[in-house]
């Protein structure tokens, strides 16, 4: 139902140490969903192909929400 897919949305919370557990680390940073932020961090990182594989080129870059936020709720 959609309470339960709601239920599981706001519990749902990874941790950089359990995204490195399951295997996904630099593929994202983190989930933690609550009611009133469905956005998450928002931090990205840039990767590299290589040639053979994927390279991370750069750290996890938060987003600047002063300068973000205005521009998200005029859209």
């Amino acid at each position: 139902t959609g309470d339960e897919v709601r239920w599981g949305f706001e519990h749902l919370q990874l941790d950089p140490a359990r995204v490195e557990a399951l295997g996904a680390k630099d593929l994202f940073h983190s989930i933690n969903v609550t009611w009133d932020n469905h956005e998450g961090d928002g931090r990205v990182t840039f990767q590299q192909w290589d040639g053979g594989k994927w390279k991370v080129v750069s750290g996890w870059i938060a987003p600047d929400w002063a300068f973000l936020r205005p521009i998200i709720e005029k859209s």
